[in-house]
């Protein structure tokens, strides 16, 4: 890419901070400059505490939101529940901004990220843009190999980020399925606490492959109901992420999942695993469309109605029989 650009990333999580690492290696001998923006001075304070003013990956780590005034485009790394917030705060110098959405979550009503976008900063679902594919940021702040997809409705504000994030590292695909991305990446969190659960149980590799198997069922299930592109639940950002996500301590769902198999409080006032706030939004949506999710439900009932993780195991096991493909 030619063009000289300032990027803003928004959010210094892990994969904020994995996002902006990947980018300032790319660029760093080009004149693009890529920024960091902190949600707060506080966060950028116990950065700079853990780090040093010196960050390594960036041109500027800051909290001031002016740097997105004139920004080329931005990245938003924020946990999907904290979005509207951030959104609202940001509204006035995000709004006519090529904007990239990492996140993946769904939201109260069972909102999406390009909703939030929507009725915060008014951005039309055609000026929308989601990354998602099987990538924890722990691998892709150390430059492994990874694969991962950008989907918009406009084929050039995807090509536009596909050529931004490219690299030796990290190879980028690009879809026009924004709502199957964003839908596969919510739902992939909540069955990789149920992978987890699995798996802290000790309940085998069976179990965990049929839960996987019959969890993709599900999402396809659920897919279908969106229109959403078989092609896309199947691929990187469906399948690949599901399978990743679901297998790894790497992944915080998986580890909610595993501690839910041995009871184990979590703290939802605090739990930024996506998947704890996503099944609540998915099963509140499944009985109004009478979706049939038992595995999601499954999941649900653990985390918000007390069920116990073997009963709950032998349950999914003694459902009454039917066809594989209904």
């Amino acid at each position: 890419m030619s063009e000289k650009l300032k990027i803003v990333v928004v959010g210094t999580g892990a994969w904020g901070n994995a996002i902006a690492k990947l980018l300032y290696k790319k660029f760093q001998l080009q004149e693009n400059r890529i920024f960091l923006l902190a949600r707060s001075k506080d966060r950028l304070q116990n950065i700079i505490k853990k780090i040093g003013h010196d960050t390594g990956f960036c041109s500027i780590l800051t909290a001031d939101n002016r740097i997105l005034e004139d920004a080329d485009a931005v990245i938003l790394a924020i946990p999907t529940i904290y979005l509207k917030h951030t959104a609202d705060k940001l509204r006035h110098l995000i709004a006519d901004k090529p904007i990239l959405n990492t996140s993946k979550g769904i939201e109260k009503g069972f909102y999406f990220a390009h909703d939030i976008l929507a009725e915060s900063i008014a951005m039309p679902f055609e000026r929308f843009c989601q990354l998602s594919g099987p990538n924890f940021a722990q691998e892709v702040s150390i430059f492994l190999p990874t694969a991962s997809v950008v989907a918009s409705k406009n084929e050039r504000l995807a090509i536009f980020f596909q050529e931004i994030l490219s690299c030796e590292s990290f190879r980028v695909y690009r879809s026009g399925d924004p709502l199957g991305l964003e839908l596969a990446g919510a739902l992939k969190n909540i069955y990789a606490i149920a992978s987890g659960v699995s798996d802290g149980l000790q309940l085998g590799n069976n179990s965990r492959a049929a839960i996987l198997t019959r969890a993709l069922a599900e999402i396809r299930r659920i897919g279908n109901l969106f229109n959403v592109k078989q092609e896309t639940l199947l691929g990187l950002s469906g399948v690949g992420d599901l399978f990743l996500t679901s297998t790894s301590r790497l992944s915080r769902n998986y580890r909610v999942g595993l501690a839910l198999a041995k009871e184990e409080q979590i703290d939802l006032g605090e739990a930024i695993a996506e998947g704890v706030w996503s099944v609540k939004s998915l099963v509140i949506f499944a009985e109004s469309h009478d979706l049939y999710i038992p595995i999601a439900k499954t999941v649900y009932q653990l985390i918000y109605e007390g069920e116990k993780p073997y009963e709950a195991a032998m349950n999914l096991m003694h459902r009454p029989l039917k066809r594989e493909d209904s």
